[in-house]
């Protein structure tokens, strides 16, 4: 098979610049046995992403963030063609279509809404990754 076929190991780093989401959500990976980092705005994410010595195989990053929002974090990753697989998913508040539209434009991989994060995020995790979405494992 050419990807994983399951969660397990799966290095995810997740950046969100609220705590509380952080940690639900890192709690929620974990139970899947991801492997997660937080970083509290898009440039820490990106220190722990270029500094990491273990790749990721995902990033989580919210859209608004002081410092560095989700759509500088994702211009600066999708410049360094060694991260042009890398799976991205913008994770945000936001319905607004333009926000969409942008984020795609971007090079992001799946936009989930986070009140919608339980029936939607692990989907489009496993999506992202090449799991199959089906499989309840």
């Amino acid at each position: 098979p050419a990807g994983p076929v399951t969660l397990e190991g799966q290095h995810v780093l997740l950046i969100d610049d609220d705590t509380v989401i952080r940690n639900t959500l890192e709690r929620h990976l974990r139970s899947s046995k991801c492997i997660v980092e937080q970083a509290k705005n898009g440039a820490i994410g990106l220190e722990r992403l270029v500094n990491s010595m273990m790749d990721f195989n995902l990033v989580i990053v919210d859209l608004h963030m002081p410092i560095m929002n989700g759509f500088e974090f994702v211009t600066e990753v999708r410049k360094q063609s060694k991260y042009d697989n890398l799976p991205i998913i913008m994770f945000t508040a936001s319905l607004h279509m333009a926000d969409v539209r942008k984020a795609i434009s971007l090079g992001i991989n799946g936009y989930v809404i986070k009140r919608e994060w339980k029936n939607c995020l692990m989907p489009e995790i496993k999506r992202s990754l090449g799991i199959p979405v089906d499989d309840e494992a």
